[in-house]
């Protein structure tokens, strides 16, 4: 919700609320009727300023970040012809500042409030492939807390998001159906850390392969099979195999994938002693696998062919 106070002779006097971020603000003006009230809702903190008849804002300046449901204000400091006042609320790592031309003031005041002061959320698109039920948890929150991925054989099975609202953990809703893959949990430290951007892919059976979180601070791991990329391809693979109670043979345990360029896949499986790697030792592209099966994977081969060049 926008709101604008319009031009006054000047400000008299400012009062914030504040906690993790700024909450509200209130400006009072001298020469004009206009009642003073809060712009935002309470925080837990309040703090603020009254000028003297003869001093008057030059600047102000603050940070903000980005959270799930827009960019939030969370410090703003006031400069003034004789001091400054603040910093209120805590400094984070995007800087911002209004500067008044020399011999100026700053005689109004205009910016966005809802819940706190933030701008409204952007949706964007969803991407991936075109199947499956709608699901939206919606933007009442001040953050992503937890993650929680399931991978399995098909590709990302189930994902899960914890959030933040008002200091207190509010569990989401598991989306999709897990399998017999295992669960990954991503912990975001809120509010110093925050979500920035979420790369995945899908291949042509229109399903998630892979997934990857990016937040301000970290790059999580990549959950489900990485993508290499135009102009790579698969080399060589490891097979980890192992005894396992309840079969009369070896059963394969963990894969490996290693790329032309370099690229190195994430272990799926659980690494043991006896380990064998598929290559042609000539740098071929893997083209295929073979193999033997029944409720689980008891052997793995593959098929190369020459690399061009």
């Amino acid at each position: 919700m926008s709101w604008d106070d319009g031009k006054h002779t000047k400000v008299k006097r400012v009062q914030l609320t504040f906690d993790d971020v700024i909450r509200s603000i209130e400006v009072e003006y001298d020469g004009t009727s206009l009642k003073s009230q809060p712009r935002g809702t309470a925080g837990t903190k309040i703090d603020g300023f009254t000028l003297s008849s003869d001093e008057y804002i030059t600047e102000v300046n603050g940070y903000y970040k980005t959270t799930f449901s827009g960019e939030v204000i969370t410090s703003l400091t006031f400069k003034t012809n004789k001091r400054t006042y603040g910093t209120y609320g805590n400094k984070t790592s995007s800087y911002f500042s209004v500067a008044a031309p020399k011999d100026n003031q700053i005689v109004e005041s205009n910016t966005g409030s809802e819940s706190n002061t933030n701008s409204s959320p952007q949706k964007l698109e969803a991407q991936g492939g075109k199947g499956g039920n709608q699901w939206d948890d919606g933007t009442d929150h001040d953050g992503v807390m937890k993650i929680h991925v399931a991978v399995g054989g098909l590709g990302i099975e189930q994902i899960r998001f914890d959030y933040v609202k008002n200091g207190q953990l509010k569990e989401g809703p598991f989306h999709g159906i897990k399998g017999r893959g295992g669960t990954s949990t991503i912990e975001i430290s809120h509010p110093d850390e925050y979500l920035v951007s979420v790369e995945g892919w899908y291949d042509s059976s229109n399903i998630i392969q892979g997934i990857q979180f990016k937040s301000n601070k970290h790059t999580s791991q990549y959950f489900g099979y990485e993508f290499f990329g135009d102009g790579d391809y698969i080399t060589s693979m490891e097979v980890y195999v192992d005894k396992v109670y309840g079969y009369k043979s070896e059963i394969v345990v963990a894969l490996t994938f290693k790329t032309f360029k370099g690229e190195t896949s994430p272990r799926f499986g659980i690494e043991t002693e006896n380990k064998y790697e598929l290559s042609d030792g000539k740098g071929g592209k893997l083209a295929g696998f073979h193999g033997k099966a029944s409720d689980v994977l008891y052997a793995i081969g593959a098929y190369f062919t020459p690399a061009a060049n």
